[in-house]
């Protein structure tokens, strides 16, 4: 059954197209122009497809809906998680351990019939395009209450390496923790891209969060970072000069002593800082204290935070930002 189009723009949120490919309904959270900038990357060009932040949310007084859809390739991992929550409060859970080996998806979830607000959480870290998307036997359906609109940009661990609990991404918790509706921009193994924000769409966001430095510290020389990530945030402010940012500065890494482009980590960690504050709209955010110092919080045991790693994550972020005014 195809989807009802005009249904379903109504219910989403973190979405900026709606396309359809090969009878599946495709959810982008990049815009044409943002994708443009990924053309032809071997890698980014798949990660742009993972739909980390997209959402569907209703109110309804169903008993049942209805999710069919195909997983597709969205990062290096192969799970997909999708989290279903009622009133708030995470009430089921999907995952696909190998979406190579078991693509297909189809939900079927029971509600009690009374007057429910309803949030399907896509994958992080794949993509789940739709088959079929169904609300039954139902008196009353309506979309969301408008909300305050957060864009977020970063790296994996935006994009939610490694949560197979989707909600559990640090910019979906701290979108709840706000009240805000998320737009997730992030894309695995980024670094500051000025061509990125230089492709934004046009638009009044309430919020940035900006949280990259650990990939360019890898890959760069603290020049070649510190220059990046100010024509990164020229583009961005010139684009959205009203708008506060959250600049999160790169969270402990393992491996922080090894020898890297970037040289003393906690030294550029604080260039990245010195070039974020020339910005007034900024207000920064120190990753070191986000995340416990321990292999045990991650699921690679160096760099990407699990489930237990983002629950902190989202809890300190919320915090720390209760303490400064944006």
């Amino acid at each position: 059954m195809a989807v009802d189009l005009q249904l379903l723009k109504s219910f989403c949120s973190g979405v900026a197209e709606i396309t359809g490919k090969e009878g599946l309904t495709v959810l982008h959270r990049f815009t044409p122009e943002e994708r443009a900038v990924y053309t032809g990357h071997p890698d980014f060009g798949r990660k742009i497809y993972a739909t980390s932040g997209v959402k569907l949310e209703f109110l309804t007084d169903a008993k049942s809906f209805l999710l069919e859809g195909s997983f597709v390739t969205g990062s290096s991992r192969c799970f997909a998680g999708v989290d279903i929550s009622v009133n708030g409060i995470l009430t089921e859970h999907f995952c696909c351990e190998n979406i190579f080996d078991d693509p297909e998806v189809s939900l079927e979830v029971k509600l009690d019939g009374r007057l429910n607000t309803v949030s399907i959480c896509f994958p992080c870290v794949s993509g789940l395009m739709l088959k079929d998307f169904a609300v039954e036997d139902f008196t009353e359906l309506q979309p969301p209450r408008r909300r305050k609109q957060m864009i977020c940009y970063g790296d994996s661990i935006t994009q939610g390496y490694d949560t197979r609990y989707p909600s559990m991404n640090y910019s979906h918790q701290l979108a709840a923790m706000l009240d805000m509706q998320l737009i997730n921009k992030a894309v695995a193994g980024e670094v500051f891209n000025p061509a990125l924000t230089a492709a934004a769409a046009s638009g009044k966001p309430d919020l940035l969060t900006i949280a990259y430095g650990t990939n360019d510290w890898k890959q760069r020389t603290p020049a070649e970072t510190m220059a990046a990530a100010d024509e990164f945030f020229e583009n961005l402010f010139c684009r959205y000069p009203e708008t506060p940012a959250l600049v999160i500065l790169p969270i402990w890494r393992k491996d922080l002593n090894e020898t890297a482009p970037g040289g003393d980590f906690e030294v550029f960690r604080n260039g990245l800082r010195r070039v974020a504050e020339k910005f007034p709209q900024v207000r920064i955010i120190d990753g070191w204290p986000l995340v416990p110092h321990i292999a045990e919080f991650f699921s690679d045991g160096f760099l990407h935070p699990n489930d237990t790693g983002f629950a902190v994550m989202g809890k300190n972020l919320l915090e720390a930002i209760r303490k400064i005014r944006i």
